[in-house]
């Protein structure tokens, strides 16, 4: 982690996911599934630190967050609230970065729109209790009063473009298993993807097409868990479209 602080962070632009060929950030990938909850905790503490301290610490939003987001979900509770407290800081630096967006710009050039705002006001929240299936992991609490904030969904959207098709590619990945970790890169996946919809919400819809495409495929695994998983996925994303 020291490293990282003192000019190092350039092993983090190395992204090559290649089982014959280890990237930092593959190794990363591992660890923070690794099966020991202090392990996992530990390297959250790391990322918090990155991501808040370091000069360049938007470059490596799109690496990081497809690793943080998943550990809203973590078995461990004082993983799953580390993680969210994460995702909050991170929407408020969100908020800060981008406070020069003034009310005499156009709205043209906004980095948030009308339409965006209409969306967002604090006002409204889709009733989870509507959603069918259950999920087999401990979800975070879906109502208004712990809505992630905007500064925080307009992150996650904001960076979610760049890792949504990989991982969209590991829910049907041939190479599943990940070393020192009761968890599959399918399954790691999803609860990435649940993540994703959760904190961009109608943004998604985007994306819908290429999430669905996914789905259908996973859908027919005959893993039952991932089953479940993927059919409480496809009712995430509609509530939210």
């Amino acid at each position: 982690s020291n490293l990282i602080l003192h000019g190092a962070q350039e092993v983090l632009g190395d992204d090559r996911d290649n089982i014959e060929q280890y990237s930092t950030l593959y190794l990363l990938g591992m660890v923070i599934c690794d099966q020991n909850d202090g392990v996992r905790y530990e390297l959250l503490g790391a990322f918090k630190i990155w991501l808040t301290t370091l000069v360049e610490r938007l470059d490596h939003h799109f690496r990081l967050l497809p690793m943080i987001l998943p550990c809203t979900t973590d078995p461990h509770p004082k993983i799953r609230a580390l993680a969210i407290d994460l995702l909050t800081e991170l929407g408020r630096f969100h908020m800060l970065d981008n406070e020069d967006l003034s009310i005499v710009t156009t709205l043209s050039t906004r980095h948030i729109s009308l339409k965006d705002i209409i969306w967002y006001a604090d006002d409204a929240y889709p009733d989870m209790n509507k959603i069918s299936v259950q999920s087999t992991l401990p979800q975070p609490p879906a109502d208004l009063a712990h809505r992630p904030s905007i500064g925080t969904r307009m992150c996650v959207a904001d960076a979610c473009r760049r890792w949504l098709p990989d991982c969209l590619k590991r829910l049907n990945d041939v190479e599943w298993s990940i070393p020192l970790s009761k968890m599959t890169r399918r399954h790691v996946a999803l609860r990435c993807l649940q993540a994703t919809i959760r904190y961009t919400e109608n943004n998604a819809v985007q994306h819908l097409q290429s999430i669905l495409d996914a789905m259908y495929k996973c859908v027919l695994d005959d893993d039952a868990v991932l089953q479940q998983e993927v059919l409480y996925t496809v009712e995430l994303l509609g509530r939210f479209i």
